[in-house]
């Protein structure tokens, strides 16, 4: 697949946006690049992608137009602390109601484990997981502080909630609260959070009550976050940073432990292209010389000739990915795109048989 010019630099600034150390030999030919965009350019394609603090603080870094980005970056890192303020109030009452299976995850959890630049966020939303059997006391908790409540369900089967509170948290701004470690609304989640979390190992975030998972159950679940976007679908490169901040400090018996949940699970293709892809794109050190074949899944989603992942996929393509993903065979991994596991289906469709399998590719088709 071509790949337009103009999108090739801008990915490559991208690129660097998400790193943890940037070597001031690179900073010249960024510069250049920059330039050659142009600055009006570079914001705009910065707001399009959602990667404003991550790009400003890049630009900062090579002295490229302060006047244009410094308050660009204040405002995420005024912002941001805002929500972990208000996320310390809320895990507090949590704690206090006596629910404890739960936790920040995916890139607000990364970037808090690894006490890196409160900044780099650009989300709208912080999302939590917390096991089924605690929900109903979230939605108590939240509901007595004074937030408003969304559900979401896949079919029937209930997914996740959104709370809401515009005079408590930015604007726009919402807690998800998650029943699965990952959201999926036309397939089922691949893991499950017991399997990869030891509960006694909850840590919190500095001296408040936020609650993170252990570091390995948070890189497995960011590692797998990546392969539900596509591996470069929104919010694409963004997501690499999770891994960055995910994988800090990470030991070789954790990896080992990763590695082996990921082969339990049949989660290896999707576990080792994010991390591959990790690796090229945001300098992590994964060590993955052991690893499938993921070569299918790499000409579907990277532009290994410049560096950068490929554009948004179309939706077609969206379903070869997901179908390269399957750690056996296309062919097994078409048969669980269009027959998924019967009791899940009857959950999200009401019907194990034929109807459920109609209802649902009506849903993925």
């Amino acid at each position: 697949m071509k790949t337009d010019g103009k999108f090739i630099r801008f990915s490559v600034l991208a690129n660097a946006s998400v790193r943890k150390d940037l070597p001031q030999s690179e900073k010249q030919e960024l510069k250049r690049i920059a330039a050659e965009l142009g600055g009006d350019t570079v914001l705009r394609m910065a707001k399009q992608a959602k990667m404003l603090p991550f790009l400003a603080k890049l630009m900062l870094s090579l002295d490229a137009e302060p006047q244009t980005w410094q308050p660009i970056y204040e405002h995420y890192a005024e912002r941001n602390q805002k929500v972990i303020a208000e996320l310390d109030r809320v895990y507090a009452a949590l704690r206090a109601a006596d629910c404890r299976k739960l936790f920040v995850s995916e890139n607000f959890g990364a970037m808090l484990a690894a006490d890196s630049d409160t900044a780099l966020f650009a989300s709208g939303d912080v999302d939590n997981y917390v096991d089924a059997s605690e929900y109903p006391t979230v939605k108590r908790v939240m509901t007595s502080l004074g937030y408003r409540c969304e559900e979401r369900a896949a079919g029937k089967l209930f997914i996740s909630a959104s709370f809401s509170h515009p005079e408590r948290l930015p604007e726009g701004f919402t807690l998800g609260f998650e029943v699965f470690p990952l959201s999926r609304l036309t397939q089922p989640c691949p893991v499950r959070t017991d399997d990869f979390t030891d509960w006694t190992c909850l840590r919190a975030y500095r001296d408040t009550a936020i609650l993170l998972p252990p570091r390995e159950a948070l890189l497995y679940i960011c590692l797998l976050h990546i392969s539900l976007h596509s591996f470069c679908r929104a919010p694409a490169i963004r997501l690499y940073r999770d891994i960055v901040n995910a994988a800090d400090g990470l030991t070789a018996e954790e990896w080992a432990r990763i590695a082996a949940q990921a082969k339990k699970d049949h989660t290896e293709r999707r576990l080792y292209t994010a991390a591959y892809l990790s690796n090229r794109i945001a300098k992590t050190r994964l060590p993955i010389a052991e690893k499938p074949d993921i070569r299918r899944l790499l000409r579907l989603v990277y532009d290994a000739e410049h560096g950068v992942l490929l554009p948004e996929p179309s939706r077609a393509r969206v379903m070869r990915i997901e179908i390269a993903c399957h750690d056996r065979s296309a062919v097994a991994g078409w048969k669980e795109m269009l027959l998924p596991d019967k009791d899940w289906k009857e959950t999200a469709y009401g019907s194990k048989g034929l109807r459920g399998t109609v209802r649902h590719w009506k849903r993925i088709l």
